[in-house]
């Protein structure tokens, strides 16, 4: 039951829980606590503390994110306690407005046609009297 309950993940995701469980033990340890006291009381402030400690080292959004996916099943199977509660969400809503995820710019717009009259243009063209460097960027 267990091996077919460990291929729930592919390997480089239980792995990547792996280690999360670990930093989240060492977390416990640093601070005198043991899963023993995860109470439902407890547990989700103490887990909101972990990601909280780990977003103020620089941990983007998603990576936080992604720690409390893997803290999900592990704590509600040896505490009983399900962290996805209502708690955690509004502090992962104000997580994300007190440091919000990166967002990469967009493309430029560019025009084939555009492209296509610029290396037809005075600097590539006639190509015998380009430069060796107009050459090299117009291939």
């Amino acid at each position: 039951t267990i091996s077919i309950l460990c291929l729930a993940h592919k390997p480089s995701t239980t792995s990547q829980y792996q280690s999360v469980w670990s930093l989240f033990l060492n977390f416990l340890a640093d601070r005198g606590l043991t899963s023993l006291d995860m109470t439902e009381v407890s547990c989700v402030g103490i887990v909101c503390d972990f990601l909280a400690y780990h977003s103020s080292l620089g941990k983007q959004y998603r990576t936080i994110a992604s720690y409390r996916s893997a803290l999900r099943h592990p704590i509600l199977f040896t505490c009983g306690v399900d962290i996805r509660s209502e708690a955690s969400d509004l502090f992962m809503r104000g997580l994300f407005n007190f440091h919000p995820p990166v967002r990469s710019r967009p493309m430029p717009l560019w025009s084939l046609a555009s492209l296509l009259d610029f290396l037809c243009g005075p600097t590539f063209e006639p190509l015998e009297s380009a430069s060796f460097q107009a050459l090299v960027r117009k291939t």
